[in-house]
């Protein structure tokens, strides 16, 4: 697990370094966990507040932790048969431990994020949801722990975001 942290730090830093991640904002960042009920609890009891997710059909369920300033920890874990390739990755990913295991990027249009890639010679894969467009990387690139993401169609909660017993504001 300490490994992957190393990667994903010297990676965000490097791409920081090239001019790169400017206007880039760290979204949202995922962590596995085994069991998402007590990782609710552990998080609950550390003074966080957490909002319970959807069981999703292809076998992971999550939970998120919001912060004012727009960002989140996603909490994400499997909770019946895993059925699709993301599912499949999560259970890979759990043999390792949990943890943090990706870091979703916005901030900027995904044409600019697409311009900034090809001028460093990185490849990549653009997935176009309806509410979103994924830029990810493949497992071998170094740098594949990152994802950018676009929403289209922003889904805003009635609820304003909550204010954590711990003061919490943001990922740091």
């Amino acid at each position: 697990m300490l490994v992957r942290q190393v990667y994903l730090l010297i990676a965000f830093t490097l791409l920081h370094v090239a001019g790169f991640c400017q206007s880039l904002k760290v979204d949202h960042v995922i962590a596995v966990v085994v069991n998402i009920d007590e990782a609710i609890k552990s998080y609950t009891e550390k003074g966080f507040t957490v909002k319970k997710g959807a069981d999703h059909k292809n076998g992971l369920t999550n939970a998120h932790i919001k912060f004012s300033n727009g960002s989140y920890l996603e909490l994400m874990s499997i909770k019946g048969e895993p059925n699709d390739e993301i599912a499949r990755t999560y259970v890979d990913l759990l043999d390792d431990g949990e943890g943090g295991v990706f870091i979703a990027l916005s901030g900027i249009t995904t044409a600019a994020f697409q311009r900034n890639l090809e001028k460093l010679n990185i490849e990549y894969e653009t997935k176009i949801q309806q509410n979103w467009t994924y830029i990810t990387f493949e497992p071998s690139s170094g740098i594949a722990h990152f994802f950018f993401i676009e929403y289209h169609n922003y889904i805003s909660e009635a609820k304003p975001t909550p204010q954590h017993k711990n003061l919490a504001t943001r990922i740091e």
